[in-house]
Formats: structure tokens, C-alpha cells, sequence
């Protein structure tokens, strides 16, 4: 595998990793971070893989990626953690995942709303 094709962005700054972890595709998760595709990689937004996997509620992405170091803790541009990401989509057991990696509650991103108020629209 190339590996300028690794880390390659879209025309929103997205990588092949993103797109494999929004769609759970755990064997092209596994296959990109082995030849060394950036795990954190943010797009245009700030968001990650494993921000891509906690919206799209895709459990094995969220499982993988941080066990290959994916920053648990890291916020996009709005200021949203990831339990925000997982809250707002109404995704409770990916919620209690990211909770159990010690994340810290009550983040307030840019329109002031934590991610315990997330879990309630």
C-alpha cells in the first residue's frame, strides 16, 4: 500500500480511515493503521475516526481505534468530546464506552450545551 494513499485527504479533509471507521469496516481499520495511517487525523471540522465511528454508532471502530491510541479526550472545532459526539446521536452503549476510558464529563462546546444536555435531544 502506497503511502501517500494512507493519509490522503478529501475535499473535506478526510481520510481513508475515516470513511472505514464510519462504516465499521473493521478488516480496512485494521489493514490502514498497520501500514501507518494517521489515527488522529482531524478534517476540515476537527473530527477523527473514531468522532466518524462514536456519530455513526459503529461499535468496532470505537473499540479499535483507541486501542491503537486514538486521543479519547481530544475536541473538534466546536468544542464537542467525544461523549457529546456519542450522546447527541443517541448512541448510550458507545456513551458508556467512551465514560468507561476515563473521559471527563460536562465538556461545553461553542453553542453551550455539556454533553450530558447531548444525550437529551
Amino acid at each position: 500500500m502506497k503511502e501517500s494513499c494512507l493519509n490522503c485527504l478529501d475535499q473535506k479533509g478526510r481520510t481513508p480511515l475515516h470513511y472505514s471507521a464510519t462504516v465499521d469496516n473493521k478488516s480496512s481499520i485494521e489493514l490502514l493503521i498497520k501500514h501507518g495511517a494517521a489515527i488522529d487525523q482531524s478534517d476540515q471540522v476537527g473530527r477523527t475516526a473514531l468522532d466518524d465511528a462514536l456519530r455513526s454508532g459503529e461499535f468496532d471502530a470505537v473499540m479499535i481505534l483507541p486501542k491503537h491510541a486514538a486521543d479519547v479526550t481530544r475536541l473538534d472545532n466546536f468544542l464537542q468530546s467525544r461523549l457529546h459526539l456519542a450522546a447527541r446521536y443517541g448512541h448510550e452503549l458507545l456513551s458508556k464506552l467512551i465514560l468507561d476510558k476515563g473521559l471527563q464529563m460536562d465538556v461545553v462546546d461553542v453553542s453551550g450545551m455539556t454533553d450530558c444536555t447531548a444525550s437529551c435531544l
